[in-house]
């Protein structure tokens, strides 16, 4: 998250969807090896190389699964909590894999989709935050995916030196124009969340900040940060009692919440 948390306070949500979303640390991670160079992710044979996962500890060579069938047999046996979170497969370049390996990504989506395992694709060089739905993926044109993503950022490094310099109307036309292409909106509605803060339109931030919360609801520094920034809106907004709700949130997030916003909420009535 490129954002810039300005207290504008102390220079003077959707409502939460219900249930986790799919976390890659609770799911199972996969690296697609290309036959051609296997030894690249130190592996003996090119396909699905399982590469993290919170069932028993992997072996040091970790286990390549041949094909999609195999992938989703293996997952299958894996306790509940890891189904639940799904399927997280890593990519690397698609010029590394034959015709026959995109085919078998292919496969697997279909296979998920037939069995209800939620799927994710990334490709390596976009690591961490390139993860996309695999209904948004296709290996063979990954490299306009990945383009269109670094093209957002752009976009939003620009909002963000907008909004660093007060002019917060071009900020707010950057961030929608990123949101358009962005792969991770959560982030950038986040940002224009800040934007709408500091132009004092609490209304439209609260509202940004309840749909940063409900796309990615389980990224605890995300989460903290939004209730952080949510409850400076509210404060604005005269709501002191959600102000402080969402204070308590961060603060058990583990957020340093600005001691200035601390005293001014306990100027308002609310305090540990």
């Amino acid at each position: 998250m490129k954002s810039m948390s300005i207290f504008v306070l102390i220079l003077l949500c959707f409502n939460p969807i219900v249930g986790a979303q799919p976390t890659r640390e609770n799911g199972l991670s996969v690296h697609v090896v290309p036959k051609s160079a296997p030894q690249v992710l130190g592996a003996t044979k090119g396909g699905f190389m399982i590469s993290q996962s919170r069932a028993p500890a992997l072996p040091p060579l970790r286990p390549v699964l041949d094909t999609p069938e195999q992938l989703v047999e293996y997952f299958l046996r894996q306790r509940q909590e890891i189904q639940e979170n799904g399927l997280w497969v890593v990519v690397t370049n698609p010029k590394a894999y034959s015709e026959e390996e995109i085919k078998s990504t292919e496969m697997l989506k279909k296979l998920c989709r037939e069995k209800n395992i939620p799927l994710f694709f990334c490709r390596a060089m976009a690591l961490p935050n390139g993860w996309v739905t695999a209904d948004k993926f296709s290996l063979s044109d990954s490299d306009s995916l990945v383009n269109t993503m670094l093209k957002a950022e752009t976009i939003e490094d620009k909002a963000n030196h907008y909004a660093s310099e007060g002019n917060y109307d071009k900020a707010l036309e950057l961030y929608n124009e990123a949101l358009k292409i962005t792969a991770n909106p959560a982030y950038v509605i986040h940002d224009r969340g800040m934007a709408y803060v500091n132009k004092g339109e609490f209304e439209k931030a609260i509202s940004d900040f309840n749909k940063a919360l409900a796309i990615n609801p389980d990224e605890k520094s995300f989460v903290a940060q939004c209730h952080n920034d949510r409850a400076v809106a509210y404060f604005h907004a005269k709501q002191y009692k959600e102000s402080w709700q969402d204070v308590q949130k961060a603060i058990e997030l583990g957020y340093q919440v600005h001691p200035g916003f601390l005293a001014a909420l306990k100027s308002k009535g609310y305090a540990q």
